[in-house]
């Protein structure tokens, strides 16, 4: 494959890294799905639960929001020809830490409405 340099070309290195971040992604939203699933009777859980499967899939999809994407990135940059192919250092650095700070503000973002929607429903 030809290197096309400003362009991501996706290498065994990079599916593989998209693959195994899926996979972890995935298992994450299943295991916070699984914290509320006492409570999936209630109207408290219900809407909990639905807000995690809304999330966890919208995540699990958009891979540029999500933990997905992180896994993806550095699988992409650090993959055994992904890193072969990739132009200059910065420029995959600089990609890895806009991943990454996508990635907190989203998990800060759902941290907040799960706890503000757990207080409203307590009430």
């Amino acid at each position: 494959m030809e290197y096309i340099p400003g362009e991501r070309n996706i290498d065994a290195g990079g599916r593989l890294g998209r693959e195994i971040g899926s996979v972890i992604g995935f298992s994450g939203f299943l295991l916070l799905l699984a914290v509320y699933s006492e409570a999936l009777l209630s109207l408290r859980g219900i809407v909990l639960g639905s807000f995690l499967l809304y999330f966890g899939f919208y995540n699990f999809i958009q891979e540029e929001q999500s933990f997905c994407g992180t896994f993806g990135a550095i699988g992409f940059h650090y993959g055994e020809e992904g890193l072969e192919k990739t132009s200059d250092e910065e420029n995959r650095s600089a990609d890895i830490r806009k991943s990454l700070r996508q990635n907190s503000a989203a998990l800060i973002l759902t941290l907040l409405f799960t706890g503000w929607t757990y207080l409203l429903l307590a009430v």
